[in-house]
């Protein structure tokens, strides 16, 4: 019974990084040529100029396969612990979160240099 808790933990975080990488994967060989609403790294600093939209989708873009890559490496080592299934739904989203938060602020922090220095 205990692998079926390892799994959800290792399932939801790796499926998630897995989806994240293809992602990644997607924009970095088909990035948006125009601003837009639908696709794409947009937030209102990407949004602002042509510029820092092709800077947001390049750099958004490789930091999101890297950065899913740990994301799979964490969840391939969470085979290696046992959690209660609640707990390790909690630690998954906890993750998963905690991941995207950083996608996003390690991004604008580069766009704003990048933007600094232009």
């Amino acid at each position: 019974m205990s692998e079926i808790f390892q799994d959800t933990f290792s399932f939801t975080v790796m499926l998630s990084g897995i989806i994240c990488l293809l992602a990644g994967f997607i924009m970095n060989i088909f990035p948006p040529k125009k601003i837009n609403d639908f696709y794409g790294y947009r937030s209102h600093r990407s949004k602002k100029n042509l510029e820092n939209w092709h800077f947001a989708q390049t750099y958004s873009s490789k930091t999101m396969i890297w950065s899913s890559i740990v994301l799979i490496a964490i969840g391939y080592l969470g085979t290696l612990i046992e959690f209660p299934r609640k707990v390790a739904i909690v630690i998954a989203l906890a993750i998963i979160i905690a991941w995207s938060i950083f996608l996003i602020k390690r991004t604008e922090r580069a766009l704003k240099e990048f933007e600094e220095k232009n």
